[in-house]
């Protein structure tokens, strides 16, 4: 009995921690040029009442990441039902995700001036949304967006950001999408007993 209250116990306990953790993003000083990485940091931290901090991963230096994610392994996988599963479930987390703090800056260089500036337009609006929708005024988020005439195409962006979910929505969110998927799975094998024996 003793030993079944401690088991109890230990659930509630890690239930309780899962529900009131959060894991934030951390971009520290990203500098990106035409799709490298060129500096910085991308971080996962996992924070108890968003004040202590007690894991926290590099991903960029983290040896799992880069073996799971190896290009040839992501092309690979990108099948148009993959990246529709992909659009779902990112459409779900980015609306769960708060955006904490977000300073950016995008410099792009190209031959078409009429081109850049358009892009520069829709960048800067899109940026201006992201804020106001986050809450973020000057001291938590500022961005620049700047281009340049050149006849070498090519941007370059510098970002630091924090980003933070709720752990036990992502978990939902993970639940969610296996119960979708078993039931998928369930209905397309139902579908193949009902007419397995039926001929023409």
């Amino acid at each position: 009995m003793l030993v079944f209250f401690y088991v109890c116990l230990g659930i509630g306990i890690i239930l309780l921690v899962l529900a009131l953790t959060t894991l934030q993003i951390h971009l520290d000083n990203l500098k990106i040029v035409n799709n490298k990485i060129k500096s910085g940091k991308i971080k996962l931290v996992l924070k108890f009442l968003k004040i202590f901090s007690y894991f926290e991963l590099d991903l960029l230096e983290s040896k799992f990441f880069k073996n799971k994610f190896k290009l040839a392994d992501l092309k690979r996988n990108l099948t148009k039902e993959n990246i529709s599963k992909f659009k779902i479930d990112t459409t779900e987390l980015l609306k769960l995700t708060k955006i904490e703090e977000l300073y950016i800056k995008i410099d792009l260089q190209g031959e078409y001036i009429w081109l850049l500036s358009f892009i520069t337009v829709i960048i800067s609006s899109v940026l201006s949304v992201i804020m106001a929708k986050n809450n973020l005024d000057n001291e938590f988020g500022k961005y620049k967006v700047n281009f340049n005439y050149n006849m070498n195409t090519m941007y370059e962006l510098d970002i630091s950001s924090v980003s933070s979910i709720k752990l036990i929505h992502i978990i939902s969110l993970m639940c969610e999408n296996l119960k979708r998927r078993r039931e998928e799975k369930n209905a397309n094998k139902s579908y193949r007993r009902s007419y397995g024996h039926n001929y023409e």
